[in-house]
C-alpha cells in the first residue's frame, strides 16, 4: 500500500490560486488553497459520519480548458469552477453552502 503524505490528494485537485467562498450574513467566509490543503492534512471533515457522507458530483458544462461542476452531499451543496492545466483538472473556485 502506498502511504501518500496527508492533504496530497487535496493538494493535487487544487489550483493554488483557489479561494473557497461561502455567504456567512451579508458578509463572504474565504479559505484558500493553502488552508483547505491543510485542514485536509489535519483531518477536518473526516469527524463527521461516514455514512452521511455520500457525495453527488454532476459535470454542468465542459468549454474547453474551463467546466462547472455540481456537488451534493447530505452535508453541503458546492458549485465549483475548474480549469485544465498542464498537470489536469484544478479546482479553482468553490462556492458552497450547508445543505
Amino acid at each position: 500500500m502506498v502511504r501518500r503524505r496527508p492533504g496530497a490528494h487535496a493538494a493535487r485537485a487544487l489550483h493554488s490560486e483557489l479561494v473557497k467562498r461561502s455567504l456567512d450574513g451579508e458578509a463572504l467566509d474565504e479559505v484558500t488553497a493553502p488552508k483547505m490543503i491543510e485542514a485536509t492534512a489535519a483531518g477536518r471533515g473526516r469527524e463527521r459520519d461516514p455514512a452521511r457522507r455520500g457525495i453527488d458530483v454532476r459535470v454542468a458544462d465542459v468549454h474547453g480548458p474551463i467546466a462547472a461542476v455540481v456537488v451534493d452531499s447530505n452535508v453541503y451543496r458546492g458549485y465549483l469552477h475548474l480549469v485544465r492545466t498542464e498537470a489536469g483538472w484544478k479546482i479553482v473556485n468553490p462556492l458552497w453552502d450547508y445543505t
